[in-house]
């Protein structure tokens, strides 16, 4: 879930070689059989979790924004937090911090 357009996104995904371990992508310019909020509203992760058939229990969202952070603190999905990108740390202690790519799986 990206406030990023669908090619821009999947480029960035194939530049850090984790493209194939992506299961969905839902970006504002992404096809939706309804029209869906921006985040930080959960819209766009509950349609990525029907996809890929997730519940909220095997989902996990890695943002770098504190919208992120409030989308997924509102769909009920772990957060993690990625450093190493463009925004601040959200508030509050409830998420884990990866200070690069290399951690995240540590906390899954």
């Amino acid at each position: 879930v990206t406030s990023k357009s669908q090619e821009l996104t999947w480029h960035v995904l194939d530049k850090f070689g984790i493209k194939g371990l992506i299961n969905n992508v839902s970006c504002p310019d992404s096809p939706s059989p309804i029209p869906l909020r921006g985040k930080p509203a959960r819209d766009h992760l509950f349609l990525s979790m029907i996809r890929c058939r997730y519940n909220v229990r095997d989902t996990v969202f890695i943002g770098d924004m504190v919208s992120d952070y409030e989308c997924a603190f509102a769909a009920g999905v772990k957060y993690i937090h990625a450093d190493w990108g463009y925004g601040d740390r959200p508030p509050g202690h409830n998420y884990s911090i990866a200070n690069d790519l290399s951690q995240i799986e540590r906390f899954l």
